[in-house]
Protein backbone atom coordinates (compact mmCIF):
# COMPACT_ATOMS: atom_id res chain seq x y z
CA UNK A 1 0.00 0.00 0.00
CA UNK A 2 1.45 3.31 -1.07
CA UNK A 3 -0.75 5.39 1.21
CA UNK A 4 1.64 5.61 4.21
CA UNK A 5 3.79 8.66 4.85
CA UNK A 6 6.34 9.32 7.57
CA UNK A 7 6.37 12.33 9.87
CA UNK A 8 8.97 12.85 12.60
CA UNK A 9 6.99 10.94 15.21
CA UNK A 10 4.31 8.93 13.40
CA UNK A 11 3.09 7.46 10.16
CA UNK A 12 0.08 9.00 8.49
CA UNK A 13 -2.24 7.70 5.79
CA UNK A 14 -3.15 9.71 2.75
CA UNK A 15 -6.91 9.16 2.53
CA UNK A 16 -6.83 9.82 -1.22
CA UNK A 17 -4.51 6.83 -1.73
CA UNK A 18 -6.13 4.52 0.84
CA UNK A 19 -8.07 1.59 -0.61
CA UNK A 20 -10.05 1.00 2.62
CA UNK A 21 -8.78 -2.58 2.87
CA UNK A 22 -8.48 -2.26 6.70
CA UNK A 23 -5.24 -4.27 6.77
CA UNK A 24 -3.47 -1.49 8.68
CA UNK A 25 -5.98 -1.29 11.52
CA UNK A 26 -4.65 -4.33 13.37
CA UNK A 27 -1.04 -3.10 12.94
CA UNK A 28 -1.61 0.32 14.53
CA UNK A 29 -0.32 0.26 18.13
CA UNK A 30 -2.35 3.35 19.03
CA UNK A 31 -5.64 2.19 17.53
CA UNK A 32 -5.66 5.54 15.75
CA UNK A 33 -6.89 4.36 12.37
CA UNK A 34 -10.56 5.20 12.04
CA UNK A 35 -13.11 5.42 9.24
CA UNK A 36 -13.68 8.97 7.99
CA UNK A 37 -17.05 9.19 9.70
CA UNK A 38 -15.46 8.37 13.10
CA UNK A 39 -12.27 10.46 12.82
CA UNK A 40 -11.84 13.48 15.11
CA UNK A 41 -12.13 16.81 13.30
CA UNK A 42 -8.46 17.66 13.99
CA UNK A 43 -7.36 14.70 11.84
CA UNK A 44 -9.86 15.46 9.11
CA UNK A 45 -8.39 18.98 9.01
CA UNK A 46 -4.83 17.59 9.09
CA UNK A 47 -5.53 15.35 6.09
CA UNK A 48 -7.18 18.19 4.20
CA UNK A 49 -4.13 20.42 4.68
CA UNK A 50 -1.29 17.88 4.57
CA UNK A 51 1.27 18.22 1.80
CA UNK A 52 1.72 14.51 1.14
CA UNK A 53 3.88 15.29 -1.92
CA UNK A 54 6.62 16.54 0.41
CA UNK A 55 6.47 13.67 2.92
CA UNK A 56 8.45 10.45 2.70
CA UNK A 57 6.24 7.77 1.14
CA UNK A 58 6.56 4.41 2.92
CA UNK A 59 5.91 1.40 0.72
CA UNK A 60 7.69 -1.20 2.86
CA UNK A 61 8.07 -1.60 6.64
CA UNK A 62 11.87 -1.58 6.22
CA UNK A 63 11.69 2.05 5.09
CA UNK A 64 10.44 3.31 8.45
CA UNK A 65 13.25 5.30 10.07
CA UNK A 66 11.85 5.85 13.55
Amino acid sequence: ADCFYELDDMLVINPDDCTDCSACESECPEEAILPDDEAPQEWIDFNANADFDNLKNITDKDQITR
